[in-house]
């Protein structure tokens, strides 16, 4: 096999964190970190969300997501909280296939409880179509 040299438009970097968030009706009610150094996993936390208002069983498996875990979930300040500490000084390459508006959704909930984010930001939809088409299935399901 031929060892190829790949020049990306943007950098990935070597040490990072990946940031995934689903809601619901502006509810979040997973929120996913992956922390990354030296371009391995070493550490994942799933954190649910108990939401406000009843969520019908429906529209969770709908995104996905585990109806019991989100019903004996925390609350938004503990699991935000544990994920930001996790995340530390890190970049966040926040990851979604839609659009920036779950992100601007986490940021809001954050000012909300009184924690600001300051860290850099890359938008991973971006960065994924840096990448050459040979090579993205792999760093896609790394993300997910």
């Amino acid at each position: 096999m031929e060892n190829r040299k790949i020049k990306l438009d943007k950098a990935i970097p070597t040490n990072y964190s990946l940031l995934k968030i689903k809601e619901i009706d502006d509810e979040i009610v997973e929120i996913e970190v992956r922390k990354v150094r030296e371009r391995i996993v070493i550490e994942n936390y799933t954190g649910y969300i108990k939401p406000i208002k009843e969520m019908p069983r429906p529209f969770l498996d709908l995104i996905q997501v585990n109806y019991k875990a989100v019903q004996n979930g925390g609350d938004i300040k503990t699991i935000i909280s544990r994920v930001l500490s996790i995340i530390g000084n890190d970049i966040i390459i926040y990851v979604d296939n839609e659009d920036e508006s779950k992100l601007n959704l986490f940021k809001s909930k954050c000012e909300s409880i009184g924690i600001q984010i300051i860290n850099d930001i890359i938008n991973g939809k971006e960065l994924l179509n840096a990448i050459p088409k040979g090579i993205k299935s792999f760093v896609y399901n790394i993300a997910y």
